[in-house]
């Protein structure tokens, strides 16, 4: 993926290619693997659509916080990964609001 977001069909594609077991533990992030334009809150490579359904509140309170800082929702979005990525805490606090995932039987 040198530089480059991939695009989700290739992303399945190449998932599909891998033999992975329902056990294999997922690598979390560091980082050092972030690229430094999310570090510093720059959009610099090609970028990836990704549709998020909120419920209302979620929704108000996205508004009115980028509202009252003059910026756009999707700016305020890129900042909060910026920070996950910068910071191990935060994403620790919100690894732990995460719903459990299911294991299919």
């Amino acid at each position: 993926m040198a530089g480059k977001a991939s695009r989700p069909g290739d992303m399945l594609r190449r998932l599909a290619s891998q033999s992975a077991t329902v056990e294999q533990p997922v690598a979390e992030p560091t980082p050092e693997a972030v690229p430094q334009s999310l570090h510093e809150g720059n959009l610099t490579v090609q970028t990836t659509r990704l549709s998020v359904d909120l419920d209302d509140q979620q929704f108000e309170f996205l508004t009115v916080f980028a509202m009252r800082r003059k910026v756009s929702k999707v700016d305020v979005m890129r900042a909060l990964m910026a920070e996950m990525a910068a910071n191990p805490d935060l994403a620790e606090q919100v690894s732990r609001r995460l719903p459990k995932r299911k294991r299919k039987q």
